[in-house]
């Protein structure tokens, strides 16, 4: 087995990924990395 987590392909609106890629640029962050980061948030924010 692998020890890399698996990925998963998510839809987005395109208008809502313009505007990650604006912030992540400003951030020095990759687009996959910060939406991880958003997704951790709003699970913690849900338990």
């Amino acid at each position: 087995m692998s020890s890399k987590k698996d990925k998963k392909l998510i839809l987005v609106r395109n208008d809502l990924l313009k505007e990650i890629i604006k912030i992540t640029a400003r951030e020095g962050k990759t687009v996959f990395a910060f939406t991880n980061e958003v997704f951790e948030q709003a699970l913690k924010a849900y338990q």
